[in-house]
């Protein structure tokens, strides 16, 4: 009996120990008073560069920019736990994933910043149009208990082609220079080298510098710099002011107070025409596009492109915008790269600009949209290639290549030679015969006799000729041998048509070609 009723005495205590228990986690969970509320504060760009959608993503990378920022501050009196953050941008991303904050402690802030993972759609956003960016949340208070709520602001998206120089508020701006032109870095994404037009121009170019790897050496670097320049007065591109109309590199032609509307490089090609800033990036596109390291030099009301040569690594900047008026009211290469060092050299003094890194942009994700493509054959289409060759209409005019008789200069790394060359012209049809007499002294120290007759047939296609020999005569001291057969010719001419400079050769070797019209 006395075990019976110790036991039942245990039973009791055990049962009175767990309502203590109970009412002392329930008396230290409510003894957590919430007191006050999480103040929630949210800010967002007025605009979204729907040209730069790839670059909002980047949140782990300097070229990222984000979208909002949401500030929870915790005045609640006790702590907040599992607070939970994502958002949307209406028609142009998702429900991005939550973002958690297991704990936050009374008086306590935190910041979270969405970098929206935009849709490809901003790529055909052709005008501006108004979207709404939410955010939603939810934590647990002190008491246990859930919350949600959410925020929503309307903002602008941008037409693929515009962009805003400045991001920081206007309350925040101090009159620093730089403070303007942050967002610089971003016309990267404006340079496009493996759009086909552009790579179709730059190879047209690279092709008038016959062949030259322009990453080979600074000499070839300058050939194809200058080609892609003079490529843009062949097919008339123009200098346009914002305000309509020509004028000179002087001229403001951007502002980056405001929202720019740039063109792309395809758009220029197209047109025929562009400002400031987007015939520097055309040409920064060639550039580009041939293997050349391009920068954008941006300073107030203006900017121009610089090359950088592969060996030396110095600058060659380009005053783009010297193509003027387009044809004969333009200037050429060496005159725009004259104007352009004078305006770098002032600058160097000044300190007033951002110099544009193109490839390291690039490296940092600040890349192009996905632009529609474009067909194979878009500069036939848009006739640019029978401006190159200076066709008009469907017939062709080759430029004037002087018939008769001609000097002519072969060197290679071993030796110098001189001749002379007969041209026959028909239409856009030519033929070259070369004379060369040389000696050349062999292994053993003996001196031969050298002649040769080499016929080349070609065509002339504005101020190029293209052409191939298979028909030639040799002799060494007088007697024939069998010439190394076929061998190539690629010459351009000279604007007069008195001279011309190319190479030829084949399997044998290759040398450099300077003629000069004589009679």
């Amino acid at each position: 009996m006395k075990a019976k009723q110790l036991r039942i005495a245990g039973a009791i205590l055990i049962a009175v120990s767990i309502v203590f228990l109970i009412l002392a986690l329930t008396s230290g969970k409510s003894a957590a008073k919430v007191t006050g509320d999480l103040e929630v504060s949210m800010q967002t760009r007025e605009y979204i560069m729907s040209g730069v959608y790839k670059v909002y993503a980047l949140k782990d990378r300097p070229a990222g920019i984000w979208a909002a920022k949401t500030i929870f501050e915790n005045k609640t009196g006790a702590p907040v736990e599992n607070l939970k953050v994502r958002y949307k941008m209406e028609g142009f991303s998702d429900w991005g994933s939550w973002h958690v904050y297991k704990r936050l402690v009374p008086t306590q802030m935190v910041v979270d910043t969405y970098y929206p993972l935009l849709s490809d759609r901003c790529a055909k956003q052709a005008n501006r149009t108004p979207t709404e960016l939410t955010m939603e949340y939810e934590y647990e208070d002190a008491a246990g208990e859930k919350h949600s709520d959410s925020m929503a602001k309307r903002l602008t998206m941008l037409g693929v082609r515009e962009v805003v120089y400045r991001t920081l508020p206007l309350e925040e701006v101090h009159g620093q220079f730089q403070e303007f032109f942050a967002n610089s870095p971003l016309t990267a994404a404006w340079v496009t080298p493996d759009d086909k037009a552009v790579g179709g121009l730059a190879a047209l170019a690279n092709e008038k510098a016959l062949g030259a790897g322009a990453s080979i050496n600074d000499e070839n670097c300058i050939k194809v710099m200058r080609e892609a320049y003079e490529i843009m007065r062949t097919i008339n591109v123009t200098y346009q002011s914002p305000g309509g109309g020509g004028g000179s590199f002087g001229d403001k032609s951007f502002d980056p107070m405001l929202v720019q509307s740039i063109q792309y490089p395809r758009d220029t090609i197209r047109k025929r025409s562009g400002t400031c800033i987007e015939l520097a990036i055309l040409y920064a596109s060639m550039l580009k596009s041939q293997g050349i390291k391009p920068y954008l030099v941006m300073l107030p009301g203006h900017c121009f492109p610089i090359g950088q040569l592969p060996t030396s690594g110095s600058f060659i900047p380009v005053e783009s915008t010297c193509v003027g008026g387009g044809g004969r009211n333009s200037q050429d290469f060496a005159q725009a790269v004259k104007i352009a060092r004078k305006e770098w050299s002032d600058l160097l003094k000044s300190r007033q600009f951002m110099l544009v890194d193109v490839e390291k942009c690039i490296e940092m994700g600040i890349v192009p949209p996905d632009l529609e493509p474009l067909p194979e054959d878009i500069l036939q289409r848009w006739k640019i290639t029978d401006m190159v060759a200076g066709k008009t209409g469907t017939g062709g005019t080759p430029s004037a290549v002087r018939p008769g008789q001609w000097s002519v200069t072969l060197t290679n790394a071993q030796r110098r030679l001189t001749g002379v060359a007969q041209v026959q012209v028909q239409g856009n049809q030519v033929v070259l015969v070369f004379g060369l007499q040389y000696n050349q002294v062999d292994a053993r120290g003996v001196n031969h006799r050298y002649e040769e007759v080499n016929r080349f047939n070609g065509t002339i296609q504005g101020k190029i000729i293209t052409g191939q020999c298979r028909q030639a005569a040799w002799k060494i001291d007088g007697r024939q041998v069998r010439p190394t057969l076929p061998m190539n010719l690629k010459l351009q001419v000279s604007a007069d048509g008195r001279s011309a400079q190319g190479t030829a050769g084949g399997t044998a070797g290759q040398v450099q070609v300077a003629m000069t019209w004589t009679k």
